[in-house]
Parts: C-alpha cells; sequence; structure tokens
C-alpha cells in the first residue's frame, strides 16, 4: 500500500488530500482540510497572503500525518506568480496577485515597460501573437518595479530618478535572451558575421 498526502492550490482556496493506493491499484482519495486561497491588498498592490497560506498548509499536513505516516507529499498548483527573496533567502514582501490591475495592463501590451534605449517588449519581440510567449517576463519585471517603487520616498526627486536608471538598465539585460529568441536568425547571421570577420 502506498500513502501520499498532496497539497492542492487553487485559485480561491486550497486543500489537503490523502491518497491512499492499494497493492490491488485502488485508489482512495479524502479531504483532510481546506482552507481559503485569498489575495488583499497591500503596498497599493494586490498581494497574495503567503503567511497565512503557508500556515494552513503546514496545520493540514500535520493533521494528516497524525492519521496517517505518508510515504510521500505531492503539490500541485498553478504556478504564475512569484516572490523575490533577499540574499539570505528570506521574503521581502508577499507576492503580487496576477488579479493587480497594473499586472493585467503590462500583461496585455508590454508598453508599460521600458529600457534605457526607450525599448518596449512589444518592440523587441515585434509581434503581438508573440507577446504571449513572453508574458512571464512583462510580469517579472512589472513585480520588480512595484517592489522598487514601495521603497523609494515619491517626493524624493533624486531617488526616483535613480529608480528609473537602475530599473531601466536592469531591463535592458532582461531583454537580452528576449531579443535572441524573438529573433534567432537575425542573431545567427549576425554572429556568423562576426565569425568570419574574426577569420579574415
Amino acid at each position: 500500500m502506498f500513502n501520499c498526502l498532496a497539497i492542492d492550490i487553487g485559485a480561491g482556496s486550497g486543500r489537503i488530500m490523502r491518497c491512499t493506493v492499494s497493492d490491488a491499484g485502488k485508489v482512495d482519495l479524502t479531504e483532510i482540510s481546506r482552507f481559503p486561497n485569498n489575495c488583499r491588498e497591500v503596498d497599493g498592490a494586490l498581494r497574495w497572503d503567503i503567511g497565512a497560506l503557508v500556515a494552513d498548509i503546514k496545520a493540514g499536513l500535520a493533521k494528516g500525518a497524525a492519521e496517517m505516516k505518508p510515504d510521500a507529499v505531492a503539490v500541485d498548483t498553478w504556478g504564475v506568480d512569484y516572490l523575490f527573496l533577499d540574499k539570505d533567502g528570506n521574503r521581502l514582501a508577499d507576492p503580487v496577485c496576477y488579479r493587480d490591475p497594473r499586472q493585467l495592463r503590462s500583461a496585455g501590451n508590454g508598453e508599460l515597460i521600458r529600457n534605457h534605449a526607450g525599448e518596449t517588449v512589444c518592440d523587441v519581440v515585434g509581434d503581438e501573437h508573440e507577446m504571449l510567449r513572453f508574458r512571464g517576463v512583462i510580469r517579472v519585471c512589472l513585480t520588480l518595479r512595484i517592489e522598487l517603487e514601495k521603497r523609494v520616498d515619491v517626493h524624493d526627486l533624486n531617488a526616483r530618478q535613480t529608480l528609473e536608471t537602475l530599473f531601466a538598465e536592469l531591463l535592458h539585460e532582461l531583454l537580452a535572451p528576449l531579443r535572441q529568441a524573438a529573433h534567432p536568425t537575425r542573431n545567427e547571421d549576425r554572429n556568423l558575421r562576426l565569425l568570419r570577420r574574426e577569420g579574415a
């Protein structure tokens, strides 16, 4: 017999399930606990309540383990959001939810984010349909901007200018692999020309 505890996280709630597979291959599922998974506005952004989510997961796992020693623990979640950690691995802030209005606007057109050359993600990709492939990059950029803006005094013009410069330089680095992925032939031709020039 195989026993497993499964963590299932959805957009509105989560649950802990016990899965038992008999030697004959019969699967039995039992719900151990269910809990809300809510987002709320913090620091001007819609954020997931990670502290509550982790606490509910731990409580459900403890309850399940008390009833049955698991052979494994599995996790299933729709992982579209992320959080930033400091150098010691500590959480800087709860992650911005994909439902945040700014996230929705930027993921739709990619025009809200520019690097120091004035390029947007749309400029680099060059195709509206190709944008769908790079929505993750756009959202990482915007989430980082939200976190950086939270730490800057809105009345300090020098600090805001430093933020703009830092963000533009960082975005330039992020767009480099994006440019390569969007235009592989153009980059391959350029590399070939460089090789020929060096060979000459």
